[in-house]
């Protein structure tokens, strides 16, 4: 006798009063291009242009390495001009739709916070807070 019975997925999906989902990427709370702009800016006005050449929002991480390597005084200037960026971009125009769904879990593994804050919103709707 199994402990646990093994049940199809489609009845086991069905039996959650909510929707299982999971949230990846960026390119689902954001425009795409919105990091780019944000690093370009960020490392022009903090005048890293020429330590910017083949910047991409791939890999903008071993770039930011690379500035706390080589002048590390001025790298969280950087960082915090390019947090302070992402945080100040606008949401995807879904965004809303997405949280709306009744997601059982979420897992949101984007630089930004727009699907948490909308999710907050959302809920601060619901609850009249």
């Amino acid at each position: 006798m199994d402990i646990f019975p093994v049940v199809p997925l489609v009845e086991a999906i069905s039996s959650l009063s909510r929707r299982p989902g999971l949230l990846l990427g960026s390119a689902a709370t954001r425009a795409p291009g919105d990091l780019g702009i944000v690093l370009r800016q960020a490392f022009k006005s903090r005048k890293f242009d020429d330590m910017s050449v083949g910047l991409t929002e791939e890999n903008y991480g071993s770039y930011i390495d690379r500035v706390g390597a080589e002048q590390p005084a001025k790298a969280p200037a950087l960082e915090a001009e390019i947090r302070n960026g992402i945080l100040a971009t606008k949401p995807a125009p879904d965004i809303n739709h997405l949280v709306r769904t009744g997601w059982s879990a979420c897992v949101s593994i984007t630089e930004d916070l727009t699907f948490e804050a909308a999710l907050r919103a959302m809920s601060r709707e619901v609850l009249n807070l």
